[in-house]
């Protein structure tokens, strides 16, 4: 189902890939939100699964934690922060411990919790802007 709407279309916030969440869902904002509401209702539990990980020190799990979260990003159009969870990843991988991460993951985190601020607000505009379409 599209829903845009031409006299009043919804732009998105800069951080978002317009293009990509217009070609990947065909300007369905309906789906669109729907998308984001999925997004942020796991957010919280995959965030407080990778801090745990690191704090029971394991780093196979932590990795896979970062991986499971990663597509998010790709699903509601910030693939720079998709390429951020890849490459925290890939430092799991050439790490020798969690240690070695400390600083890596306090930075991933404070992006990751300033993302979903900006997610946050972008599902509540898209609910408004889905309601006021006829």
């Amino acid at each position: 189902m599209e829903s845009t709407n031409s006299s009043n279309p919804f732009i998105f916030n800069q951080k978002f890939d317009t293009t990509q969440l217009l070609t990947l869902y065909e300007n369905d904002f309906v789906y669109i939100e729907e998308v984001f509401k999925t997004v942020l209702e796991h957010f919280d539990s995959d965030l407080a699964a990778i801090q745990a990980r690191y704090n029971e020190n394991n780093l196979i799990e932590l990795r896979k934690s970062v991986h499971k979260i990663k597509p998010a990003f790709g699903f509601i159009g910030i693939p720079d922060i998709q390429e951020f969870c890849l490459q925290f990843e890939q430092s799991c991988n050439t790490a020798s411990g969690v240690e070695e991460l400390g600083e890596r993951l306090k930075k991933l985190m404070d992006t990751l919790n300033e993302c979903k601020t900006v997610i946050q607000q972008e599902y509540e505009k898209l609910v408004l802007y889905n309601k006021a379409q006829p």
